[in-house]
């Protein structure tokens, strides 16, 4: 069965979406979305593997809507 994992996140904090123990498997899309309406917002995405940080996005631009 595929995973699939939604998250709304409202801060500025990191946030895990999934971990190696959840099982993802071959993950084959990734959706990103700024639902603000008036501000556009910065974003990070990142792999992480308890000792480093391996960066798909960094301080990437999301507009607004």
């Amino acid at each position: 069965m595929a995973l699939v994992a939604q998250r709304n996140i409202s801060n500025n904090s990191t946030t895990e979406l999934f971990s190696a123990a959840d099982n993802p498997g071959t993950i084959s899309s990734l959706i990103i979305a700024n639902t603000h309406s008036t501000e556009a917002t910065f974003c990070d995405l990142f792999l992480f593997d308890n000792v480093n940080s391996y960066y798909i996005l960094k301080n990437t631009l999301i507009p607004k809507g």
